[in-house]
Parts: C-alpha cells; structure tokens; sequence
C-alpha cells in the first residue's frame, strides 16, 4: 500500500493533509510503510524516528507535494541566501559597505553565485573564481576571462581532478583564503545527479577547502539535509576542524525542492585542537576520490553503531540539522496547502473539510482497495 502518491493527494484538502500526514505516521505498520516508500536507510531511520523532530513530517509531506507536480527540480540560489550567510560572516548585509581583507575562492564559481554577489557588492575583496569544467584537459591552470574588476580572477578547472591532485595547481596559493565557498550541489545543472555524483563533489571541494582556507578562515558548504551516514560522516569531519561552536546550518530561501540542500557555515578553520587530524582527513579524501572501485569509505572515525545510535558527533549533527528540517516542514505545508487551495483534490471531500486523521488513512486505503 502506498501513501504518498497522486492517489493519495487527489484524497486531500487544505484542512485534512496535516491530519492524513498524523495519521499515517501515528499509525506503526503505516509508518513502516512511509519508512520503505521513502528510501529511509537504517542510518537515518533513528533521526526520522526522533522524538520532537520534523524530519518524519518534513519528508511525508515533500513526498505528497512531489506527487502534486509541484516541486522545483532542483535547488536554486536566491539573493537572500546571500544576505543570510554574509550577516552570520561579516555582521553586516549591507550593500555599500567594504570588505576589506577578504580574500576568497569560490569552488564553484557562477554568475549569480555567492562568490560573484560577493565582488559586486563589497570593495576591498580579493577573489578567485573557480569556474567547473568536465573531461581530462585541465592538467595545469589558465585564465578563461578577464574581468574589468580587479577584484576578481576567474579559472576553468575540473574540481575532481584538481581533488584528486590534491591541488589546483601552482598559480594559487595554499592557505591563502580566509573564505572557502563550496556550494556546487546547490548550483548544479538541471541533469540530476546521482547521490554517488553529489558525494564526490562535496568530498572534492572538502579536500579543497581544507588546502586552501588560512587559519582561523572560514567555509560555506551546501550540503543534503537528509541525514544519510555520508552527511553526517562530514558534519563529523567539520566539527573537528573548524570551531565546533561557530558551525551553524543555514536554509536556503527557496527551502523546498526535490532534493533539501542547506548550507553549513564553519568559522575558525584550526581551531578545534584538533590540527593532526586535518592532514589525516586530506589524505582519505584523496584516496576516496582516487579508488573508485571501493565502497563508499568514512573520512571520519565515525562508526555505524554511533550513527544509528545518535552518539556523539551523530547527535551533534542532528542538533544542527534539526531545526532545518522544521523550517523546511512549515515552507513545504505552506506550499502543499496552497497547491490543494488552487487545485483541489477529483476525489473523497473536494471542499475544504476537516477529517479526523483515522477517517482519512481509512478512507484512502479503502480506496485503494476497491
């Protein structure tokens, strides 16, 4: 029996999909149901079954609205993310203000990207821009535009090759930014990607980051909120390398799609006390990347048994995603309601009128049934 179809929305109305949505996961053999249509692995079955959190909500109602037709392909940047993420790094949104000693490198460099809102709005940055490219001819750096700004310098690189290197070659200088942007899953092209794709990204970027950014710097990396082991595997690795008290997890403005990206912000690279462990990191994310033919590897200590149990750095990482999930619950309810308001549903109750949550699980099944 499935719950979270068209059939299944054609059963709603704007006052009855919170109460479907309560009944069927208040309902165990439904909820295991939920648990199998929805991909839950064992890792993130524990965070989805958590006490006081969204996630379980948050994902049944993405469900419903994807089989409404109405979510977006893929994660979009908006200008206020911008806003968001320069406030909790400078203390000021500000559009006429200077920036001065920011140096930065964009990893995944793109008109309307955080890096270019960066160099058009504040004087006084310097910036790189690294543009991605595909295929094998990227071996050495060159320059693929000249700006009129001089702020900005922009290159053509392959980000997995230059990870697997461990460089992006002799042009640009290790631990010379105090900002790292690493934001490619949330700028990636209409193509979906595999998860495997996205994981490899974000390793090379990571591996990146940590060659590039100066001590005490900071990074901006967008990353799936679904607690997958491998999310929180770099969560881990993340709160050992940079100030764990600084990390804060901020959701984009567009806060529903497909695929639930947010971004992580992370401020005092090195200041962990943790500085061994950094080196040790490095070289796992260059192996992962080089081996292919191997299982997907942890670049953390982090063990199953922690992650399903929501041990240590695991519950660290759920503290942190916990409240993303929330907002990322109440944009999706708004959305779905106002879908169910413009379109309602061909089947049951076309009007807006409220069931107890076992009446509407009953009724579908039912209808299922016939």
């Amino acid at each position: 029996m499935s719950f979270l179809t068209h059939a299944a929305v054609d059963q709603l109305t704007p006052s009855n999909f919170e109460a479907y949505v309560d009944g069927v996961l208040n309902n165990l053999s439904h909820r295991d149901a939920v648990i199998a249509e929805l991909g839950i692995s064992r890792f993130e079955r524990p965070f989805f079954n958590s006490n006081g959190s969204d996630l379980d909500r948050s994902l049944v109602l993405s469900m419903l609205y994807d089989s409404s037709n109405g979510a977006n392909p893929r994660p979009i940047f908006h200008p206020e993310d911008f806003t968001q993420i320069v406030r909790q790094l400078n203390g000021s949104p500000g559009r006429s203000q200077n920036w001065p000693g920011l140096r930065f490198i964009d990893l995944s460099y793109a008109q309307g990207s955080i890096g270019d809102s960066l160099w058009r709005t504040y004087g006084g940055v310097e910036g790189l821009g690294i543009s991605r490219s595909q295929g094998d001819a990227m071996h050495t750096l060159r320059p693929t535009a000249t700006h009129s700004h001089e702020q900005l310098s922009t290159l053509n690189v392959d980000i997995l090759r230059a990870a697997e290197r461990g460089a992006l070659g002799n042009n640009v200088v290790a631990g010379n930014y105090n900002l790292v942007l690493a934001n490619a899953s949330m700028l990636q092209a209409e193509r979906p990607a595999t998860e495997e794709d996205r994981v490899r990204l974000i390793w090379a970027q990571l591996l990146l980051a940590f060659r590039y950014v100066s001590p005490g710097g900071s990074l901006v990396l967008s990353i799936d909120t679904r607690p997958h082991d491998w999310v929180v595997d770099v969560i881990t690795v993340l709160t050992l390398t940079f100030n764990p008290n600084s990390i804060k997890v901020i959701p984009p403005r567009n806060h529903y799609t497909k695929r639930s990206t947010a971004y992580i912000l992370c401020r005092g690279y090195g200041s962990s006390g943790n500085g061994g462990l950094t080196n040790l990191f490095i070289s796992r994310l260059g192996e992962a990347l080089r081996n292919r033919n191997n299982p997907r590897p942890r670049i953390s200590e982090i063990t199953d048994q922690m992650i399903i149990g929501m041990q240590g750095h695991a519950y660290t990482a759920f503290m942190l995603l916990k409240p993303v999930w929330s907002i990322q619950y109440e944009c999706v309810r708004a959305r779905l309601r106002e879908r169910l308001l413009r379109n309602p549903g061909s089947h049951g109750h076309g009007s807006d009128h409220p069931l107890y949550s076992s009446q509407i699980v009953a009724e579908f099944s039912k209808s299922l049934d016939e």
